[in-house]
């Protein structure tokens, strides 16, 4: 490739048929960005902290809303009925055995899992009100799903 050519651009696939979940979905930044750029057709929030989820449901951000625990696994999906999960910045918070069960839940019942988290551990005092943004509960540093698996 001649690199004084800008390089092709990738072919766009359409994600109109693509159904996302969004674990924790906090303020809704996820759910926003596939209304904006992808526009599934169908995205779910699950949260815990219902101020966040009637944050997004006045911006209509997702279609559907589950006010539930993390922990509180199966999560009501049929396996692989989902295209992709994703679970932004949220498994740090969650003591280890419960962040594996939810990886492996999120497995289950979507085609892709999506997962981020600092790749650097720090305390974080709760926000918003939502006590279960503290990493207080954490058990163990996530910045590698291999260094917390039994």
């Amino acid at each position: 490739m001649d690199p004084s050519q800008p390089a092709p651009h990738p072919q766009r696939h359409s994600h109109r048929d693509a159904a996302l979940l969004d674990a924790s979905s906090g303020l809704g930044i996820v759910g926003a960005l596939c209304r904006i750029y992808r526009e599934c057709e169908r995205v779910t929030a699950i949260d815990i902290h219902e101020p966040y989820l009637e944050r997004t449901r006045k911006y209509n951000l997702y279609d559907e809303y589950l006010e539930q625990a993390l922990d509180a696994v199966p999560l009501p999906f049929d396996d692989q009925e989902l295209d992709v999960a994703t679970c932004i910045e949220v498994i740090e918070h969650l003591p280890t055995e419960v962040g594996l069960a939810l990886l492996s839940e999120l497995e289950r019942v979507a085609k892709r899992v999506v997962v981020t988290t600092p790749n650097w551990f720090f305390e974080q005092d709760p926000l918003d009100g939502n006590v279960t943004s503290s990493t207080s509960l954490c058990g163990e540093n996530w910045t590698s799903r291999n260094a917390v698996t039994p």
